[in-house]
């Protein structure tokens, strides 16, 4: 992911993340990301993403380029997620106008979740 400045023509990106690291075979963790939001009432430098894969990882532009907090929102005991065990993926994200600490995050089926940032 990428955050350029349209203004400057033929720049180079303001901001971008890094790729996750490696799993416990040491293969790369794919990534997809559905929607980002910006944490605009926590403060102007945060934002979140949420994946197909059922991930839902913050970052902050001013520190490190690796996610703040990654959470896996479908996921069993044995490792498997609800990707591959109901094909769910999380299509749109959004912050709580109610309480800065929630995002409520929807599948494509539209259902709802909110998760707690605290």
């Amino acid at each position: 992911m990428q955050i350029w400045n349209i203004n400057d023509f033929g720049a180079k990106p303001k901001w971008q993340c890094r790729n996750l690291s490696n799993d416990e075979l040491d293969l790369k963790i794919p990534i997809w990301d559905t929607d980002m939001e910006w944490l605009s009432r926590t403060n102007a430098y945060s934002l979140v993403t949420c994946t197909a894969y059922c991930d839902v990882r913050e970052y902050d532009t001013r520190g490190p380029r690796k996610p703040v907090t990654s959470t896996k929102v479908f996921g069993t005991r044995e490792g498997k997620d609800g990707f591959q065990l109901k094909e769910f993926f999380l299509s749109k994200i959004l912050q709580s106008q109610l309480n800065e600490h929630h995002i409520y995050v929807v599948t494509q089926e539209g259902h709802p979740i909110i998760l707690d940032r605290r």
